[in-house]
């Protein structure tokens, strides 16, 4: 049988918190059986020590999402002046394309009447 038991290097009883780990209030004793292997896995620890651990594993993955979604953030910011621009730009080209056609389409337009009379 295999035991995960940390024993004397428990930080309880290394505090004087308790005397052994098993005596500890927060001490959880789970029995696995792998399919794999014939002996049964007994998981022995306290608690409290594989919640702390666990909730700083999804701390951080917390962390590096919210760093994520501000970096992309910021990107969709920048990327969205910049259309903001390019469109800006886009629209007082085409509007003075547009009034450069109309006026030479009027002094074309005037020559055509000019030569008629």
């Amino acid at each position: 049988m295999k035991n995960t038991n940390c024993g004397e290097n428990c930080c309880y009883v290394k505090q004087g918190f308790c005397k052994t780990d098993s005596e500890c209030p927060f001490f959880v004793q789970t029995w696995w059986k792998n399919d794999l292997s014939p002996d049964p896995i007994i998981l022995s620890d306290c608690f409290p020590k594989k919640f702390a651990l666990e909730q700083n594993h999804l701390l951080n993955k917390q962390i590096v999402l919210q760093s994520c979604i501000e970096e992309t953030r910021n990107k969709l910011d920048l990327l969205e002046k910049s259309v903001s621009q390019l469109c800006s730009i886009l629209s007082k080209k085409l509007e003075s394309n547009f009034n450069e056609e109309n006026n030479n389409f009027i002094l074309a337009d005037n020559e055509n009447v000019k030569s008629l009379q």
